[in-house]
């Protein structure tokens, strides 16, 4: 089985893209859908609030608005977190991908390159955009204002800095047609290409 990352900028479409290799009938495992269930269990909760304290649940529920202040503004709080969750994600795409009867699965990550994930898989694919496209597609999907979606974007290393590190490209920009793309990696993944 070989195991293939999707990694961009928030923004840039790996979720879209990823949804496109699904079509192929490739499992994909979205890391950052798991990361939020992963830190509700008993387990991670009680480390997060022993890193920190018992407001970024409720009830014991994560507390979204308290936790994207922390992690979007906090560079320190936000690997603590990263240092809590990433191991338990990993473990839980191990597991996921060993229930997987296909040749190829993949699993999207916002930070796959930043954690070091990238090293751990088979390939990786970088979804990149333009800055002004990502600042118009996150303001639109999650009804932000710009100061906000600035404010997340800035927490983030630039995308471009993982070029050199990512196996395959995918430009997601209005310019660019993405499926061509999505083709020529595909056939190379299953070796038709």
């Amino acid at each position: 089985m070989r195991r293939i990352g999707i990694g961009g900028g928030i923004g840039s479409g790996k979720t879209r893209i990823a949804k496109a290799f699904e079509t192929f009938d490739i499992p994909v495992y979205y890391a950052d859908k798991e990361a939020k269930k992963i830190m509700e269990t008993e387990q991670i909760r009680s480390m997060i609030i022993g890193a920190f304290d018992a407001s970024l649940f409720i009830d014991g529920k994560l507390n979204k608005t308290r936790m994207s202040k922390l992690i979007f503004n906090d560079d320190r709080s936000r690997q603590k977190i990263n240092d809590i969750v990433h191991p338990a994600v990993y473990n839980d795409f191990n597991r996921w991908a060993k229930q997987q009867d296909k040749d190829i699965v993949m699993i999207e990550a916002a930070i796959l390159f930043e954690t070091g994930l990238h090293k751990q898989l088979d390939a990786t694919i970088l979804v990149l955009a333009d800055e002004q496209e990502r600042i118009q597609r996150i303001e639109k999907r999650d009804h932000s204002n710009r100061a906000s979606v600035m404010e997340r974007i800035k927490s983030q290393q630039n995308p471009d800095n993982f070029i050199n590190l990512a196996t395959f490209l995918i430009y997601n920009n209005n310019k660019d047609e993405v499926i061509p793309q999505i083709l020529k990696i595909y056939k190379k993944l299953t070796n038709n290409g």
